[in-house]
């Protein structure tokens, strides 16, 4: 009787489950098949609006346990009776009023922190206690203590008075594209192109299109809208162009798409990558590319308090931990320390000139007066600049097992194919990196100067002697022989100095 008992109940078991099974896929499924399938627009009526809504603009710069060391250069804010909601703009707010550059927020304990310098908000060095070991105990911010940390990159505002909407245009549309799932379509609202963004803003989308003749608003994010990064360069157009004036506007609101935040590697997740180059070839400025395309900081051999300010929380990692996808490395001994390198080629004459300005202005931004290259110190500077070149590739190479190419002259052309080949490279296989990918490099494409990358010029002298050039030359034909025997395809003989303008 008791068995009996047992495969009756067991089989009334598995004809409730099988119901809940058949009710899943032939009554859910038909609902939810038919909204995918047809790709048109969510439409709702605009949300009420409150016109004291600030607007903020800060980057976010990830999850830490901030560590409190005795000169400490950050300070508590009060809140007051902040809703919970509020607590993040509220903070902005108060911190960048009170001239604070980075902010702290727990939603936890309803309480935010200001600091005026990056170190003294996450770290001390006085104690050996770096960044990223601060960034393990907030790990995805399950710690209690975890702040998230923003850099303010503007004060808050109630309008757009002072934040113009200019400011906030990508570009425009010839024609409204295919809408996907994601994109929203507001309807009655207000007809301007402010209270579009606003709405946006709101519903925590990176993307506002006012189509103002139909009263309408489109609100979306990065991948929804241009689905794939090349499509962003074909897509977007100038607004002002010939007299055409039916073009649909696209702007971005503020509100910053995760998949644009950067993290550290998880201990032992990656062997150590050198990024190598010739100073002044632009290793910053692809570190900053590298670092947006893939959502993994970039390390570095050096510790530069201006760039560690700037956002490269990297630059305070061990550069053999593993914990930065890339470690800027300008020296060339021990060469054996990497399995892996990435080598930064840049023509030569333009590398040396960047690097004196760095060394001139004491900035990687900064312009440097003609007159320094007019000098016995850069000249005796640049005499050693091809011997270095072409020892470090040389060295690499021959105790490096896999090997990558990047031409500083190529990434200036199109940033989105070399992160590509990069990204290929390094042979990036985690869910997060290929489920965001696309959205990163938009991202990257959003700001592809990054805030260290010294603008172009054109000097009215030319500061190479004659034999000077002739060894500059004959060291760029013999980078040219050592890539060519590596099977690597190389642009090097353009750097030659009766090909290329040097100055």
């Amino acid at each position: 009787m008791t068995r009996n008992i047992k495969h009756i109940t067991l089989f009334l078991l598995f004809l409730v489950l099988s119901g809940i099974i058949l009710f899943q896929y032939f009554v859910r499924t038909p609902i939810e098949r038919p909204l995918k399938a047809t790709r048109q627009l969510i439409n709702q009526t605009t949300p009420p609006l409150d016109n004291t809504t600030m607007r903020c603009r800060a980057k976010y710069l990830g999850c830490f346990v901030p560590i409190r060391p005795p000169d400490s250069t950050y300070r508590p804010l009060d809140l007051d009776n902040t809703k919970e909601r509020d607590i993040k703009t509220s903070c902005l707010d108060k911190c960048s009023k009170s001239h604070g550059l980075y902010a702290g927020v727990n939603i936890r304990y309803h309480t935010c922190i200001c600091g005026d310098k990056i170190e003294g908000l996450l770290w001390c060095r006085k104690k050996s206690m770096l960044v990223e070991h601060s960034w393990d105990l907030a790990f995805k911010c399950k710690s209690f203590e975890s702040y998230k940390i923003y850099k303010i990159l503007s004060g808050c505002q109630k309008d757009f008075n002072e934040l113009s909407v200019n400011e906030d245009l990508i570009g425009c549309l010839e024609t409204l594209p295919d809408t996907k799932e994601a994109m929203i379509s507001m309807t009655e609202w207000s007809n301007t192109v402010e209270e579009c963004i606003l709405n946006c803003e709101n519903l925590g989308l990176t993307i506002a299109i006012p189509l103002q003749t139909k009263k309408t608003c489109i609100c979306s994010d990065f991948i929804s809208l241009f689905t794939k990064a090349e499509n962003m360069k074909m897509i977007l157009k100038q607004c002002a162009s010939k007299g055409k004036d039916d073009r649909i506007p696209v702007y971005r609101t503020i509100v910053e798409d995760p998949a644009c935040s950067a993290r550290f590697y998880d201990v032992s997740e990656a062997d150590p990558v050198a990024l190598w180059s010739l100073p002044g070839s632009g290793n910053t400025w692809i570190r900053h590319l590298i670092e947006v395309s893939t959502g993994v900081y970039t390390g570095s051999q050096y510790s530069d308090n201006a760039l560690i300010e700037g956002g490269f929380l990297g630059e305070t990692s061990s550069s053999l931990s593993g914990r930065s996808i890339a470690v800027k490395e300008h020296n060339i001994s021990p060469p054996g320390k990497y399995k892996t390198i990435i080598y930064l080629i840049r023509n030569p004459y333009k590398a040396t000139i960047a690097e004196w300005a760095r060394r001139s202005t004491s900035s990687h931004t900064g312009l440097m007066s003609e007159t320094d290259l007019n000098t016995t110190e850069f000249l005796t500077y640049a005499k050693g600049v091809p011997d270095k070149w072409l020892s470090g590739v040389k060295k690499f190479l021959e105790v490096a097992k896999r090997n990558h190419i990047v031409f500083y002259e190529n990434l200036q052309q199109d940033q989105v194919k070399e992160m590509r080949r990069i990204a290929d490279f390094l042979d990036l296989k985690s869910p997060d990196h290929k489920e965001h990918f696309e959205s990163r490099l938009i991202c990257m494409q959003l700001n592809a100067i990054g805030n260290f990358k010294r603008p172009s010029r054109n000097l009215s002298i030319d500061p190479f002697p004659k034999t000077m050039k002739q060894r500059f030359d004959d060291g760029i034909l013999e980078m040219d022989r050592i890539l060519h025997n590596h099977k690597f395809t190389s642009i090097v003989k353009s750097y030659l100095s009766s090909t290329s303008n040097s100055t």
